[in-house]
């Protein structure tokens, strides 16, 4: 074999070698960039931000491979020249450098893989921490909530780099907590009727939305007559009204109207007092808002009775004593009236001539009469209502004293 043939037999040797140094690098090149992706991906989901520096990092890197990988390979061209000092046939110092070169390129790529790693890692943490947090927004931007009621509120914190972050520390706070509360979580509770600033604060930074609190709707009203009183001609009584919201609650604050359905039996004033007029039956009507609650009214004229059988003290002697028990009653229809056991009434029993019988009252509707000396007596009962208004019997009750 000529040395023409051995040169073409030893460059295409060196080509196949090159080729396989080509490949082998390459292969060496994407396993490290494989390697700084996944760092920066890690990075990124550790510190919560895009990994800016991990990325530039891993380009120089990749770029410098490259530069390293070309200026390697094309010492493995096949277009290198022979030594001078051995014509006709490879150099052998030529080859020696080639094997050389292939073995410290392979080891520099392997040694350098922890070290581009470790400045990406580094230049991904070069903020010595997550990322700062660049704005809040408050959703809704306005609204409304019932005295009693909550509306939450939720908050949007936005990183440097435009980014919604998650798990950060966010305060709220109420500017007047008479008016509206917030908790922890943004929900807001509604106090007083106004206007409030809410706040929500994260690292420095801060958000506002306003929150109108509005009076609770009347959603019903209670009416109604205190229990165990009579409706008497020329007697008045205090109607009870009480508005409530739909939970029930008590609205003391609302304004509530009255009106009767005939006001020549039975008046209301705005406060609700309620005058009693004359017999017959009336309607009395609360409102408040929207909502409205009636009480029907009989009113009816009384007398006072010492019993529906004969007079029992119709006749004592000197120093004896009668008892005798005084009742109200409706004259249509003729029944007892309620209210003496409560003290809404009270019958008075008086004597004409205390010299003859004496009358000591004994509660609200009873009386002992005591024979003093002989003659006669006439005993009345006197129906007082609360109000003062006054009635008094129908019939005459005489008492007779003997020796």
């Amino acid at each position: 074999m000529n040395g023409a043939d051995e040169r073409a037999r030893v460059s295409r040797r060196r080509e196949s070698e090159a080729a396989e140094s080509r490949h082998r690098i390459e292969v060496e090149r994407a396993e490290l960039e494989g390697q700084l992706l996944r760092t920066r991906e890690r990075l990124e989901v550790e510190w919560g931000r895009p990994c800016v520096g991990a990325a530039a990092a891993a380009g120089a890197a990749t770029a410098w491979f490259s530069r390293s990988v070309g200026s390697s390979v094309s010492r493995f061209s096949p277009g290198a020249r022979p030594c001078p000092a051995h014509p006709g046939r490879w150099p052998c110092r030529e080859r020696h450098s080639a094997r050389k070169q292939k073995t410290s390129m392979r080891t520099l790529l392997r040694r350098s893989v922890p070290l581009v790693l470790l400045a990406a890692s580094a230049a991904c943490d070069s903020s010595s921490g997550p990322e700062s947090v660049a704005s809040l927004s408050i959703s809704p931007v306005t609204s409304a909530v019932r005295v009693g009621n909550t509306q939450p509120l939720t908050v949007t914190v936005t990183g440097e780099s435009g980014t919604a972050l998650t798990g950060r520390v966010v305060t709220w706070a109420s500017a007047n907590i008479a008016l509206a509360l917030v908790d922890a979580q943004g929900v807001v509770t509604g106090v007083a009727p106004g206007t409030v600033a809410i706040t929500a604060t994260s690292e420095g930074k801060t958000a506002a939305t306003v929150v109108e609190v509005l009076p609770q709707k009347v959603a019903a009203i209670d009416v109604f007559l205190p229990t165990s009183r009579a409706t008497i001609v020329g007697d008045t009584m205090r109607l009870q009204a009480v508005a409530r919201d739909s939970l029930g609650r008590s609205l003391p604050d609302r304004p509530i109207t009255y009106t009767s359905s005939n006001e020549a039996v039975a008046t209301v004033s705005p406060t609700g007092l309620l005058s009693y007029l004359a017999p017959g039956t009336a309607v009395i009507t609360a409102r408040a808002e929207t909502r409205s609650a009636s009480v029907a009214v009989t009113v009816a004229n009384v007398y006072t009775s010492f019993g529906r059988s004969a007079w029992p003290c119709g006749g004592v002697s000197v120093g004896a004593t009668c008892a005798a028990t005084a009742t109200l009653r409706f004259f249509q229809p003729d029944n007892a009236v309620p209210g003496s056991s409560d003290g809404y009434y009270k019958i008075v029993v008086t004597s004409s001539d205390p010299s003859v019988a004496k009358v000591t009252q004994t509660s609200a509707t009873g009386a002992t009469i005591t024979g003093v000396s002989p003659g006669t007596a006439y005993i009345t009962a006197t129906y007082v209502g609360a109000n003062g208004v006054t009635r008094t019997n129908a019939g005459t009750y005489p008492v007779t004293v003997t020796p």
